[in-house]
């Protein structure tokens, strides 16, 4: 998301003005249960997982078993870390392209969004209480959690690209959520709570760690694709 439209979505929260561009993949006519959708910024930095879904095989005896599981953990830790700092969260803003398109996408509807910043909250209750401070004209919720990770299937596998989001949008006056789910895309697995979207394309594939830090530009896209996807699906499910 440029600054541009940033600036655009959260100017919404004093003067009315919201962004919602022409998204072409939804019909026109639908309807959605708000008319003002609160999306939070959230408070954190974001960061980009390097993981290994099949763990290596720990070895023999107590001790050997803790380091190895710990020699593991800080291999992992370490390489998120480069790769985060590779991709630097500044650029890459998933969550905004996230936000961003679920705007494009509810313009069907004649629905808007306001990208609420907040500050860290104990519970959705706080949250709540903050969104009804600053952004009284908001009628829903929405609370999102995106997260972009590479994945290989094992230390010697190519990594793949895969997004997963939690996502919850419920009315502001309280009830029933509308919509209280996780979907990935992508890589797919690592959360079977989650409703995969196998239509999505992320065909990209990274042969080892440095090939994932030497190609930042088509790894950054594709997190994008795959956020701004589950964007477009949490829009249709909501204007169901």
């Amino acid at each position: 998301m440029t600054m541009h439209r940033r600036q655009a979505l959260q100017r919404g929260l004093a003067g009315g003005l919201v962004l919602a561009l022409p998204f072409p993949m939804l019909a026109a006519g639908r309807s959605a249960p708000f008319r003002r959708l609160a999306v939070l910024d959230p408070p954190y930095e974001e960061a980009y997982e390097v993981l290994i879904a099949m763990a290596p095989p720990l070895a023999r005896g107590t001790v050997a078993k803790v380091l190895t599981r710990l020699a593991t953990e800080a291999d992992v830790q370490l390489k998120t870390d480069q790769l985060t700092a590779a991709l630097d969260p500044d650029k890459t803003r998933l969550h905004e392209h996230f936000v961003h398109a679920l705007a494009d996408a509810l313009d069907a509807a004649d629905a808007k969004v306001l990208l609420v910043p907040t500050e860290p909250a104990e519970d959705e209750d706080a949250l709540m209480h903050q969104v009804q401070a600053l952004a009284p004209q908001a009628d829903g919720l929405l609370l999102a959690n995106v997260m972009g990770r590479f994945v290989a299937l094992h230390g010697l596998d190519a990594y793949a690209p895969g997004v997963i989001a939690g996502i919850k949008a419920l009315p502001m006056r309280g009830g029933t959520p509308w919509l209280d789910t996780y979907f990935s895309a992508g890589f797919r697995g690592i959360d079977p709570r989650a409703e995969h979207l196998e239509v999505v394309d992320m065909p990209e594939r990274f042969d080892n760690h440095t090939a994932l830090l030497d190609q930042v530009d088509a790894a950054r896209q594709s997190l994008v694709r795959g956020a701004e996807a589950i964007a477009a699906e949490v829009a249709q499910r909501l204007m169901a």
